[in-house]
């Protein structure tokens, strides 16, 4: 699939608010947009948008082992993937 010539240049600075996240290549969207969608008052639209960072951003971009308390609610958004017991508090 090529990439829509109307987005910006994929950056990999997370620390740019203006930049276009390298792996939110289909969308535009910057890091300060991405940040407030990851927090939004809507679970569906924090579950989609945290779904596409686990699926799309490396482990350490995607916040490392602290994501697990997501990823329930996430699950749903990356495409399919179910692991039981993740973020669920069950080992």
């Amino acid at each position: 699939m090529m990439r829509p010539a109307m987005l910006p240049d994929l950056s990999t600075d997370l620390d740019d608010p203006d930049a276009q996240p390298y792996f939110i290549w289909d969308v535009p969207v910057t890091v300060r947009e991405l940040r407030e969608l990851l927090h939004h008052g809507d679970e569906a639209t924090r579950a989609l948008w945290t779904g596409r960072v686990l699926r799309e951003a490396r482990y350490a971009e995607s916040g490392g082992s602290s994501r697990s308390t997501r990823w329930s609610h996430a699950s749903m958004s990356c495409g399919g993937i179910s692991v039981a017991g993740v973020g669920s508090g069950s080992s």
